[in-house]
């Protein structure tokens, strides 16, 4: 009786360590998913404001095969930017669950010492957390006016798409192109930051394999 009683102990111990790193595991899953989106998220505005840029610069040419290139290229950047956010809701949610249970978990460590530092590390990767929340919340602000622009140059295109249109729309081309640099710095730190965490999260590499010694 008693051997059962401890075998179910141990059992209810190792689910407990191993759920703990599932979900470590899964966090930073979540969170290299995140940097995949960000990264297709840069290239993508990258290429529609080339798009716009390129209607933008040279009215004379075939201003209607350039306006759908450029639409084509902003509904791309809108699937983008909505799956970026998505997969940061979904790494919101499962940091949260980590932390709830590395909480759990070590309520129950019963050296003070360890307690302790396990609460300092934990601290400290939610304040780590905090700052990615905080440069991706100056992303979303950022990138907001610029989407409103980039939209208005669809709406505004659509009505009148005619060179004259196209060549009063410099002023606004110009800003544009400021708006975008201005995202990317942003959207770049936000990536840095998270790159930082996911590092720091991340279990070390194995070691490399020995080399093989070679026969003289």
């Amino acid at each position: 009786m008693h051997k059962v009683v401890w075998i179910l102990a141990m059992a209810a111990v190792c689910g407990c360590a191993t759920s703990g790193r599932s979900q470590s595991q899964q966090t930073v899953a979540s969170g290299d998913k995140v940097m995949q989106e960000i990264e297709a998220a840069q290239a993508q505005l990258t290429k529609t404001v080339g798009a716009l840029t390129a209607l933008g610069t040279n009215p004379e040419g075939d201003i209607v095969k350039k306006f759908d290139g450029y639409v084509a290229e902003l509904s791309k950047l809108d699937s983008c930017v909505l799956a970026l956010r998505d997969r940061s809701t979904a790494l919101a949610a499962k940091r949260e669950e980590y932390m709830k249970k590395w909480l759990e978990q070590t309520s129950t460590i019963q050296n003070v010492q360890m307690k302790e530092v396990a609460a300092n590390r934990r601290t400290e990767l939610a304040s780590d957390f905090m700052v990615v929340n905080g440069k991706g919340t100056a992303v979303k602000k950022a990138y907001a006016p610029l989407q409103a622009l980039l939209q208005d140059f669809k709406r505004f295109l659509e009505a009148d798409l005619t060179s004259a249109a196209v060549k009063s729309l410099a002023p606004e081309l110009e800003k544009v192109g400021k708006q975008a640099d201005e995202v990317q710095a942003l959207v770049q730190d936000y990536k840095t930051a998270l790159g930082d965490v996911l590092k720091k999260m991340a279990p070390p590499p194995p070691p490399p394999a020995p080399e093989e010694k070679k026969n003289p």
